[in-house]
């Protein structure tokens, strides 16, 4: 009694979609492009874009911590040089907002190594934003069931730590679909999607999975939104076809 809880309300990173010092999960098909979709924003982020697929960017970038064992060193290094993270050679920008990157290869996992882990890097970087490629990766070898309540475990348990930090978490999730409509949903316990504060989906606008355009709607405690976007090839930039009203007509 008498003590004062904070009210201030924080703005979203990229409006309506990520949401700061909180767990968002992005959730979609394989090759869907959640790992491109985050990255493409955290570039336009860095860059001093005013937006990013029509949301507006609130904020400087702060410190970018990925966290990807769901690919390789070669992989992250095309992601990262494709969106201007990393230098012709492959050297991630000395002055970039990257400062710590996990690839397949340091075979990284939830148990209390990797937990212990995530609270050293959130000590060294507060207020960071860590990228968590994939969940199901990162729990593969703990003996947990994705039908389970006990899979969202490792998250809630992460959840606290990077709060302590003032840590942002996005973690990306692989879904399950409807082969009728195209929508997806988080593969496994609803108790991974419950314990998150905001829910990115990103799916195929229609059953028709040749559809080279990407539905993205949220789910969270603010009003969601919908965009219809598509990644361009080879250049994998973004665009948006349309949010909101327009995308409804």
């Amino acid at each position: 009694p008498g003590d004062k809880l904070s009210l201030k309300t924080l703005p979203f990173f990229l409006y309506g979609i990520f949401s700061p010092n909180d767990t968002n999960l992005v959730v979609g098909r394989e090759k869907k492009g959640k790992t491109s979709f985050v990255i493409a924003w955290i570039s336009a982020w860095f860059y001093g874009q005013s937006a990013f697929c029509g949301f507006d960017i609130i904020g400087d970038c702060p410190p970018i911590i990925i966290i990807g064992p769901d690919m390789t060193e070669q992989q992250w290094g095309a992601f990262l040089q494709m969106y201007h993270l990393a230098d012709e050679e492959g050297e991630v920008l000395p002055n970039g907002p990257i400062k710590m990157l996990l690839h397949m290869g340091h075979s990284f996992s939830l148990d209390q190594n990797g937990l212990d882990l995530i609270d050293q890097i959130g000590e060294l970087h507060p207020g960071a934003v860590f990228v968590l490629d994939s969940y199901s990766r990162m729990t593969e070898g703990l003996g947990l069931r994705e039908e389970t309540a006990d899979f969202a475990g490792p998250l809630i348990q992460a959840q606290a730590i990077l709060q302590r930090h003032g840590c942002t978490g996005v973690w990306l999730h692989h879904s399950a679909a409807n082969k009728d409509t195209g929508k997806a949903s988080s593969r496994g316990s609803t108790a991974l999607p419950a314990a998150a504060d905001q829910i990115i989906f990103l799916e195929y606008p229609s059953a028709n999975e040749d559809d080279s355009r990407t539905s993205l709607r949220t789910k969270g405690r603010t009003e969601p939104v919908k965009a219809l976007l598509e990644k361009t090839k080879p250049d994998g930039v973004w665009i948006c076809h349309g949010t909101g009203e327009e995308l409804e007509e």
